[in-house]
């Protein structure tokens, strides 16, 4: 049977979502699916691409409601449908989702979508996020197959939409356990940030965007503190709450206690130096910073949105789970680790086993390239 021509698409280069499709076209079998990418032109995608061998199409799909552009959009895919020969789009993101879908109306594709969640923002109209709600249930309504990183996730699909139940089917985030591996030494990053021995080191790895919760996380740093002096935390990640969050860290009077480092491709080193990984989300759909800290046999404390629980355990096997917006919550629950070595290293070794049982990323690739075949018509394998 002949190659499959595979377009991914998906809105601007940030975040989980990002290293999700790149894992996906890493891990595809090319004798039989030869993928393309169709995202808003950036460095970071042209590179990767490139890396990756495979074509780049330069995409203007911009987030939020801008109806001109995104007509103009829909018609460039039109036009690129029409010349490469597509017969399978995998869309990423609810806005790519409805240009993509509007745009391949009346060509003879499969379409597939990948729900990553359902971001609450906090800065944005409460009416704007229920048209952002009703797009993605639109969007995954009208595919041919849709995918659900987490169980949550597809229980709050199929909530918004009954039609859903019989055609989503949940795929978790893989990780390369490679990597991402306790074997991994922590020294040289802690030496980076002048730790002396003795020091914890407190962290957390994501975009500084509002579903991160990580204002309730600097309002921990203090109580933290209070009872354990020799605490360090480090942010890794950035966004467009960098400045907001640094300014806050001063106002605190944490500022020598918490550092920022900015985005680092080096993330098995920061993580590999950490005695205790926070995720303090407000929203969330399934965390792959969270999903590489368990592979680096990294205790973890996380807040009860979306799929975590599922990762970290509801009893608390693999890790502690606070709820939202609850900083006393979160610091109580990391000094509770911090001062019980036994358990973080139980902890850890727990959430490393299930990571390699349940989340590595050959499995999320055979499954994705499943659900391909049953729409290609062919046998797996």
């Amino acid at each position: 049977m002949s190659v499959v021509n595979l377009l991914y698409i998906t809105r601007p280069a940030v975040g989980g979502m990002r290293e999700h499709v790149c894992s996906l076209i890493t891990q595809l079998n090319r004798n039989r699916y030869h993928p393309a990418l169709a995202a808003p032109d950036d460095t970071w995608w042209r590179e990767r691409c490139r890396s990756l061998g495979i074509d780049f199409f330069p995409l203007a799909i911009s987030d939020g409601l801008r109806p001109l552009a995104d007509y103009y959009a829909c018609q460039a895919l039109g036009s690129l449908l029409d010349q490469g020969h597509f017969s399978l789009l995998h869309l990423h993101g609810a806005k790519s989702g409805l240009v993509a879908l509007a745009a391949s109306r009346s060509r003879p594709v499969k379409v597939v979508y990948t729900a990553h969640g359902f971001p609450a923002r906090p800065t944005v109209h409460p009416l704007k996020q229920k048209l952002y709600a009703w797009g993605e249930v639109k969007v995954a309504a009208r595919c041919h197959r849709t995918i659900a990183v987490s169980q949550a996730v597809a229980k709050e699909m199929v909530r918004r939409c009954r039609g859903l139940a019989g055609k989503i089917i949940v795929i978790p985030n893989g990780i390369d356990l490679d990597k991402f591996n306790p074997a991994v030494p922590g020294d040289p990053f802690r030496r980076e940030l002048g730790l002396p021995r003795g020091v914890y080191l407190v962290g957390t790895v994501g975009r500084l965007v509002p579903e991160k919760g990580l204002e309730f996380l600097l309002e921990a740093i203090p109580l933290v503190r209070h009872h354990l002096a020799n605490t360090h935390f480090v942010i890794t990640g950035d966004g467009p709450l960098r400045q907001y969050l640094e300014e806050q860290a001063r106002s605190l009077g944490i500022a020598d206690a918490v550092t920022f480092t900015g985005y680092r491709q080096d993330i098995t080193r920061v993580l590999a130096a950490l005695d205790l990984f926070l995720l303090p989300s407000v929203s969330e759909g399934q965390s792959v910073s969270l999903l590489e800290a368990m592979a680096m046999a990294k205790p973890s404390v996380v807040t009860r949105v979306g799929g975590m629980v599922e990762l970290v355990g509801e009893t608390g096997e693999r890790g502690l789970v606070v709820g939202t917006r609850d900083p006393v919550s979160l610091a109580r629950a990391a000094l509770s680790l911090l001062a019980d070595p036994e358990k973080r290293n139980r902890l850890g070794r727990s959430a490393r086993q299930h990571v390699e049982r349940h989340y590595p990323l050959s499995k999320m690739a055979e499954k994705t390239e499943e659900v391909y075949d049953s729409l290609c018509g062919r046998d797996a394998g």
